[in-house]
């Protein structure tokens, strides 16, 4: 009948829908002032579609928690967000400079984050962007308890921007260093210090909630010009054999293997695909900030990330991702 479309085959959908899927979880780590790797890794992710900013699940403590909310918002989603976000790590820099990093790093990151953050950022997330903090002390008990550890907790709600603002800026309170000598930060009535610090490395770089053991980079593929029976084929890969199996955690801290045997072993990290730009003591002490990167330093580790980000898809990403 004229005017009638064709009853849609469900396996057309079925497959369209996981064409669409990108990385269904990401992670980033903690790292202080090497921010800017994150952002080359992000970026780079974004551009070429394996991060979907109104899908992908992101994790991040500390300085992973900035580019977490950061890509959630939608930042990199604009021309030239990339740049933003780098301009803003070589803000955070040049003021440890000028005024040194210890117990001034709150200072220098507040107001450089909350100008690059949009005012509705917490509806834009709509649970998909976590942010860990460590929690030393809940709201029932005013003062940490003796031998009990602390332990990392996962925020995904958020009621405006200034919570998100709030968030953040608790999972980076590197104790007695962020915000001057203070050791812990309240946030929403509990004690907290950064959501890196439990003494353990798997904390380093935290899983979304949503993480499975099932999430891998999916290849978008053009639906109207492959038959079902390839298009089918082309997404029936043995995900135990992929490296994008689970989560993807990115490391801005330098790649070392044995930290593997404790649980920490990132699919990208300075030195992992490419030679770091930088020794890895330098990295170490850069980010603390003593002291902290120049900014053609903190451009060439933008750079590291995003190279490290195209040799990761090329080499694990299965498909040709647009």
């Amino acid at each position: 009948m004229m005017g009638t479309s064709p009853r849609k085959d469900p396996r057309i959908t079925d497959i369209q829908d996981r064409c669409r899927t990108s990385i269904g979880d990401i992670s980033f780590s903690i790292g202080g002032l090497l921010f800017a790797y994150h952002v080359g890794v992000a970026a780079t992710l974004v551009q070429k579609g394996a991060i979907d900013t109104k899908k992908t699940h992101i994790a991040g403590a500390s300085a992973g928690a900035l580019i977490a909310t950061a890509v959630s918002a939608g930042v990199l989603d604009k021309p030239g967000g990339d740049e933003i976000l780098l301009a803003a790590a070589r803000d955070v820099c040049e003021y440890c400079r000028n005024n040194g990093a210890r117990g001034n790093l709150r200072a220098a990151v507040e107001p450089v984050y909350r100008n690059i953050l949009p005012d509705d950022a917490h509806e834009r997330f709509e649970g998909r962007c976590h942010v860990a903090v460590t929690l030393v002390a809940d709201a029932t008990r005013r003062v940490p308890r003796p031998f009990v550890p602390p332990r990392q907790i996962l925020v995904s709600e958020f009621e405006d921007k200034n919570d998100v603002v709030n968030a953040v800026l608790a999972s980076c309170h590197i104790p007695g260093y962020f915000d001057g000598q203070r050791l812990i930060r309240e946030y929403r009535g509990s004690l907290v210090w950064d959501g890196g610090v439990t003494g353990s490395p798997k904390a380093f770089a935290p899983l979304p909630p949503s993480a499975s053991g099932s999430n891998v980079l999916r290849p978008q593929l053009d639906v109207d010009a492959m038959s079902i029976d390839e298009l089918d084929a082309s997404l029936s890969w043995d995900d135990k054999d992929d490296e994008t199996n689970g989560s993807v955690v990115v490391s801005c801290l330098p790649y070392a293997a044995a930290l593997g045997r404790f649980g920490f072993d990132p699919q990208l990290a300075p030195g992992k695909f490419s030679k770091a730009p930088f020794s890895a003591a330098s990295m170490l002490t850069f980010a603390l900030g003593t002291p902290p990167m120049t900014d053609k330093q903190t451009r060439k580790l933008y750079e590291s990330g995003a190279k490290d980000a195209e040799a990761w898809l090329a080499t694990y990403g299965k498909a040709r991702v647009l």
